[in-house]
Formats: C-alpha cells, structure tokens, sequence
C-alpha cells in the first residue's frame, strides 16, 4: 500500500461484519501477536475481513468498490469495541502507511499496523464434499447436540462434537462421560460419501452465529470442516483425538417408559433446585412424577408433574438436576419420551417413540444421562 486510501462504510455494516469476524480471536493473551488482529483486504468489490486463533477462522465481507487494492493487519477488537460506542450511521477508514485512522464528524482514532506478512494464510477444505441445511436445522441440531461436552479442553476426545451423516440426515453428538446428547434433522442435499469428523465443541458453537437465513454449506476434506452462509466463512480444524463409540451405550428398549409435557417438568425442576442446585432429585416413577429434594439443614421439596403416558413398572431414581434441566432445555419439544431399566442404568430422554422407529416426525433429539448413586 502507497497511496493513501480512504474507505466509507456504514458504521452497522461494519461493525457487524468485524463482531462476527471477531469471534475467532484468541480469548486471552498469545505469544503470537498477529492473531490478535483482524486481517482487512479491500479491492474494486469488497472490503474482506479475517480472523485466527490457528484453530478455526472466520473470513466475511462487505460489497464495497473501492479505488486501489491492497490489505492491512489492525487491532480488530479495539476498532470493535469503539465502531459499537459510536453513534455516527458512516464512518471513514484512512488507510496511510503503518497506520489506521478511524474517523467520524466527531471522533478520531489512530491504530499503528503490524506487517501484513505476519498473517498466516487461512486455506479452504481442499477437494471438499459438500452438504446443505437450513439455518434454522442447523441452529437447533447443534443447541441439541453440543451441550454435553466436557469443558475441560485437554479431554479432547469428550470436549469435542462428532459430526456425521448418513445419506440425508445430519447430526451432532457430544458426551463428557456422564452424559450423551444428539440433535439429528434432515439435510437439502449430501453427496455420496458421508461426513465423519470432530471438532472443539466450544468453537463448533460460533457456527449459530451464522444468523442470516440463508441455507448453510458445509465441506470438508482430511483437515478441517467450513460452514459457509452467504458472505461468510468459517472454518475449523479437525481434533487428532477419535470420538467415543457412543451408539454402543444408547439402550434398544426400556421396562419403563414415561411420556411428560417438558415445561411443567423444567419448572418443578427449577423451583426444587432453589434449595440447592447440587443435590440430587429423587425421581418416583408413577402415572404421576413425583420429584423430592432432601438439603441437610434446609428442609425437604416435593413436586408432581403429571404423566402423559406411563408403561411398565414403578421405579425410584436419583438425577443431577442440572443435566437433566440442560437435557430438557435443549430438547425444542413439548413433550419427551423417558426410558429407564433400572435404578442404575442410564436414562433416555428423546423427542421420539421408544424404540425409536424409521418413521421419524420433524428432527430427532436424543440425550442419555446417568443417574446419580446414593
């Protein structure tokens, strides 16, 4: 870059663009400064933006014409927090040199530049499959699927989310050892070769950012997997680890099954929890639902959720109530089928039949969650 160069831009335009892009910034102090800046390319048709941490990225774009081409490397989150304190509708970058100087009638800021060849080259899924799902799918797959990670990053088989298909039906699961969840819902088109890959489930959520409406692509090859909706790009890395055989624990069929309206259950929930949210809720399996909580030196909570339908026999189990509150939250259902075999063995909550069936109505959401022992 010679000549100085001046772009002007909608300041929400921007400030959107450089939100989303920013998500992929590291969250805390790196020993590699250039990845705490945002990459800004402009050109006769675009202003393109992009951001790493080494493990994902985002690259989106605005239409804009400039005159000249070229590209700076800038202090993404600071020029974010001030575009969103700003009230100006326009705002101009000047672009001169080693510097940025961002201007609107009443305010003025300079940012000093890192050198733009410091930035690592974001690649593409080379020779990528490719897949298509709306965004609303999508969204709600992944709110079902993803919730049962582990947090803990260096657990990397159980802190990352397996995607996967067969022929048209997309889905996600997750599990941190206690607990497995799968969000499932169909795809627009797929290819012949199914998608089978993991990734951090924590950056795996950034893709509900992807808010536009439009259908969402995703390719993928041997390294990493991309979500592309409309201008903007987002690409992950696959995790080295290999995800747990998790179909080997989802039970075939239960001697008991309830079916329950999930909101009068999510309230019960929440009010036994105000006594204490880590003691365990005893669940008596009946036509009626009958949850107590024991808090020693508190007192005692009980609450009745009428049953839809009961079958088979009457059971006592121990639950953590925030798994189960997490499982409920997430399903998107009015009400779910819950599977148990006995006091010990895991608990099934999914939004369809029990044993599953081929005849699925809308999305399938599943959750297994062990109980507690006392």
């Amino acid at each position: 870059m010679n000549e100085p160069v001046e772009i002007k831009v909608k300041r929400k335009l921007l400030s959107s663009a450089l939100d989303k892009t920013s998500l992929s910034l590291p969250a805390g102090k790196t020993t590699y400064p250039y990845l705490s800046q945002v990459l800004l390319e402009y050109n006769n048709e675009k202003i393109k933006l992009t951001a790493t941490d080494l493990k994902k990225a985002i690259t989106t774009s605005i239409l804009y014409n400039c005159e000249s081409e070229g590209s700076i490397l800038f202090p993404g989150k600071l020029v974010s927090d001030i575009l969103r304190k700003l009230n100006e509708e326009e705002v101009s970058l000047f672009l001169n040199g080693n510097q940025l100087i961002l201007k609107t009638d009443k305010s003025s800021f300079s940012f000093q530049l890192m050198s733009v060849e410091e930035f690592p080259i974001i690649p593409f899924a080379e020779e990528a499959r490719e897949l298509k799902i709306s965004q609303t799918v999508l969204t709600t797959i992944l709110r079902q699927g993803l919730f049962s990670a582990s947090k803990d990053i260096e657990r990397e088989g159980l802190s990352g989310a397996l995607l996967t298909n067969n022929k048209n039906l997309f889905r996600v699961v997750s599990t941190d050892g206690h607990r497995l969840s799968i969000g499932e819902g169909e795809l627009i088109s797929f290819p012949t070769q199914n998608l089978f890959a993991m990734i951090s489930a924590t950056d795996l959520r950034l893709v509900e950012f992807l808010n536009s409406g439009e259908d969402v692509s995703i390719r993928w090859d041997q390294k990493q997997v991309d979500f592309i909706q409309g201008n903007t790009h987002m690409t992950f890395k696959l995790l080295g680890a290999k995800f747990p055989p998790y179909e080997e624990v989802i039970p075939r069929s239960c001697t008991t099954i309830l079916n329950i309206k999930t909101q009068p259950l999510v309230q019960s929930l929440d009010r036994l929890t105000t006594l204490n949210q880590h003691e365990p809720i005893k669940f008596s399996l009946g036509d009626t639902l009958t949850l107590t909580v024991n808090v020693a030196g508190v007192g005692e909570g009980i609450e009745t959720v009428e049953a839809v339908e009961f079958t088979g026999n009457k059971l006592d189990v121990f639950i953590n109530p925030r798994y189960f509150i997490e499982a409920l939250k997430n399903s998107n259902s009015d009400t779910l089928f819950f599977g148990f075999n006995s006091s010990q063995s895991p608990i099934l909550l999914t939004n369809q039949k029990i044993p599953r069936t081929d005849d699925l109505v809308g999305g399938y959401y599943l959750a297994l969650i062990m109980p507690m022992q006392i």
